[in-house]
């Protein structure tokens, strides 16, 4: 004998029937068996009549009465009563069952005082969902306070789970548009290990995925989890993270509804901290309730300082009456302080319970443009409208980032040793990554990737700890104007230890609106670069990289920055650059730092004196009255080969020749010459200021003059004859240095 129905965790107050399966035990033939449910105070009978053959079975349903479910454990019995029943030992059957309680929309849970009558249901294995304060790496602490639900509170979750936890039920009968939040800290595995969430109408027969689309805010960000073609969360969510599902589509005609919390984790993998769940909701709308559900720039939040941009605004109808007017209003914010405020546009028009303007009427450009500041700022964006039933859902905010341009030429490099403010460079995570790698400026601080190149700070990605799997995030450089520079050197420092062949860092460029394109291949060498490339395809993002360990910090270089994959650096007014590190999903080290970043642009026509000295007479020893002849070593320090300079001679400051120096063989950049002066000088006792400046490369201007002067001091020695007198001196005037002639 055997209970059937009912079964599961049913909800609280719920009348059901009893079902009982009963079998004839004996050798002849029952006609009528009487059947009785005893569950508590509560009871009911009913009589099988038929014919039950020896060892055969009958369905046998008690509805009159009806048993009611409590709220709380329960047991049900069920007892037959054949007359001349020959062994009462097998007369008897019962199960233990659960009643779930049932709340009305409206209800929060904060699970601090209790659970929730939430139930957790493991997948076989001894890692569960876990009711507490939860205390392990990312996933530490409630939201609001103390208590939440959390996978494996005090421990990293395990591979190959598979956990259930169960809410209470909802009655939802008449609920007109109710809705579902709830507050989640996350840091899984990106890709393999995550959690999603399903609902039942039919008191568990079957549960349904609550898919991502225009009903969800902040819901799911991975589209299959570990090929189990489920949408979920997984990754990092960089703390507490708000999600909301609008539930009026999924729960037409239902009476009550449940939802289960399923978290998964592969067989193989990294497990990390876990989930944690705190204030879970279902809420019925106010009469009236507008609010942002999100703000954009036009431009997509990255634009160079001073340019003007706009913002489209998105407004969802939270309420349950149509929407005909709702005001709109944004404004641009800097460290706490307003540099911005629109004037509020009154729109118009009818929206929907539920609608938003994306699906409606169209995203809302505001009309009043603002100024792009300069670094990182928020824009929030507001609604006002009369009666409004819930200002917290009113403003959405988004962050943006004002780009300065550096403009560079020849006599004004670029060098970055990330030492002071941050100027300019910007870290973000592509939307495929995982939240939990990015690029952080200051002083790396761990394993192979401690320290700087010079000084302390450094751009690494996750300064104190390894990067994580699927990392997919950006460090861009400001806006430089290359409007005056050609042929610019690039010249940065590198550490590096992640995984060979699969984790590492390619630089992009991007000039003007053209697309970003990877500077470079694996196959660049010099005289194009310098300890470019070392892989030509690495797994993670089937690009060029740098990858392994570099022992230490390595000098990469690209020589000049002219034409290349169909751009021309050269004279452009916008060139930009980016440094993408990705990693794949397993094997995490210990990650990339950028040190000294340096564009150096070449002066095209100059000429420097390099070193002066004599070429007869050693610079200890000379005397009054020798003929010296001074010689410099002269390079052409600019792009354009020379024809001829000028070299000037001048001795404490007085110009004494100037040679016009003629090359028959143009000297080419880089290359220099001896040149001896053609007037020798006739040495004067005492201490000299000797100094070479060139000038007048190719008979025009040195595009360059702060180099063109070379000095050094020579002393000439006095002399006295001392045959024909005595010589003394007591050292009490200044003296030049002498030598006795005897």
């Amino acid at each position: 004998m055997a209970i059937t129905a009912p079964s599961g965790q049913l909800p609280a107050g719920d009348c059901v029937p009893v079902t009982v399966t009963i079998k004839n035990f004996g050798t002849t033939t029952l006609n009528t068996v009487p059947v009785t449910y005893i569950s508590g105070a509560q009871t009911g009978t009913a009589t099988y009549s038929g014919s039950l053959a020896p060892n055969a079975t009958a369905t046998v349903t008690i509805s009159t009465p009806c048993l009611t479910v409590p709220v709380r454990p329960y047991t049900i019995c069920a007892v037959t009563g054949a007359t001349g029943d020959g062994d009462s030992s097998n007369d008897t059957t019962c199960i233990d069952l659960i009643g779930i309680e049932v709340l009305n929309p409206s209800s929060c849970l904060d699970f601090e005082a209790n659970n929730g009558s939430w139930t957790p249901a493991n997948g076989g294995n001894t890692s569960l969902w876990e009711w507490g304060a939860p205390a392990f790496g990312a996933t530490t602490g409630g939201h609001n306070s103390t208590n939440a639900w959390d996978v494996s509170l005090t421990a990293p979750y395990i591979n190959g789970m598979n956990d259930t936890l169960y809410t209470t039920y909802y009655n939802v009968v008449g609920a007109i548009n109710p809705y579902l939040s709830f507050w989640q800290n996350r840091n899984t595995f990106s890709g393999d290990d995550g959690f999603w969430l399903e609902y039942t109408v039919n008191n568990g027969n079957n549960w349904q995925s609550l898919p991502s689309g225009l009903n969800g805010l902040s819901w799911y960000n991975q589209p299959n989890l570990d090929g189990l073609n489920e949408q979920a969360w997984d990754g990092n969510s960089g703390g507490w993270v708000k999600s909301t599902y609008f539930l009026s589509n999924a729960l037409v005609g239902v009476d009550k509804v449940r939802f289960r919390f399923i978290f998964h984790s592969t067989a193989f993998g990294t497990p990390l901290d876990g989930v944690s769940i705190d204030d879970f909701c279902v809420n019925l709308p106010p009469a009236d309730d507008a609010g942002v559900i999100s703000v954009v720039s036009a431009s997509g939040g990255i634009l160079p300082q001073g340019n003007t941009d706009s913002v489209r605004i998105d407004v969802r109808n939270f309420g349950i009456n149509t929407i005909t007017s709702v005001g709109v209003t944004y404004s641009v914010e800097q460290g706490g302080t307003t540099l911005f405020t629109s004037n509020t546009v009154n729109w118009s028009g009818t929206l929907l319970s539920n609608g938003t303007f994306g699906t409606t009427v169209g995203l809302l450009t505001h009309p009043d443009t603002y100024t792009v500041p300069s670094g990182a700022y928020e824009i929030c964006a507001w609604t006002t409208l009369i009666g409004d039933g819930d200002a917290t859902n009113d403003t959405s905010c988004t962050n943006g980032v004002g780009v300065p341009v550096i403009p560079i030429d020849y006599n004004t490099s670029y060098c970055d040793d990330f030492e002071g403010p941050n100027i300019g460079w910007t870290a973000t995570v592509d939307p495929a990554g995982n939240p939990g790698s990015i690029w952080e400026l200051g002083a790396p601080n761990f394993g192979a990737t401690t320290g700087a190149q010079s000084g302390s700070n450094a751009w690494d990605v996750n300064l104190g700890s390894a990067y994580t799997g699927n990392a997919n995030c950006i460090l861009t450089s400001p806006i430089f104007d290359f409007t005056n520079a050609v042929d610019t050197k690039l010249d940065f420092w590198r550490n590096n230890n992640c995984e060979t062949n699969w984790d590492g860092t390619r630089l992009e460029f991007r000039i003007g609106s053209n697309p970003w394109t990877v500077l470079g291949t694996c196959t660049s060498i010099p005289p194009n670069a310098l300890n470019w490339y070392n892989d030509c395809t690495i797994n993670s993002s089937g690009l060029d990289a740098w990858n392994g360990n570099s022992g230490g910090w390595i000098n990469s270089i690209w020589y000049k920055l002219n034409s290349y994959g169909g751009f021309n650096f050269n004279n452009a007014p916008t060139v930009q650059f980016r440094y993408i590190f990705t990693s794949d999903g397993s094997v995490q080290q210990d990650g990339f730092s950028i040190d000294d970043f340096c564009l150096e642009v070449p002066v095209p026509l100059t000429s420097t004196p390099t070193s002066v000295g004599s070429t007869n007479v050693p610079a200890a020893l000379i005397f009054p009255g020798q003929c010296i002849t001074f010689k410099s070593l002269l390079k052409n320090d600019g792009t354009t080969p020379l024809n001829t300079m000028v070299a000037t001679l001048q001795i404490d400051g007085t110009t004494y020749v100037s040679d016009v120096v003629g090359y028959p063989t143009p000297l080419a950049a880089g290359a220099s010459q001896l040149h001896n002066f053609s007037n020798c000088w006739s040495a004067v006792p005492g201490t000299h200021n000797i100094c070479v400046i060139t000038s007048l490369p190719n008979n025009s201007a040195d595009l360059k003059p702060s180099g063109d002067t070379i000095c050094y001091s020579i002393t000439v020695l006095d002399s006295v004859d001392v045959s024909q007198s005595t010589y003394c001196n007591d050292f009490e005037k200044p003296s030049f240095a002498r030598m006795a002639n005897a």
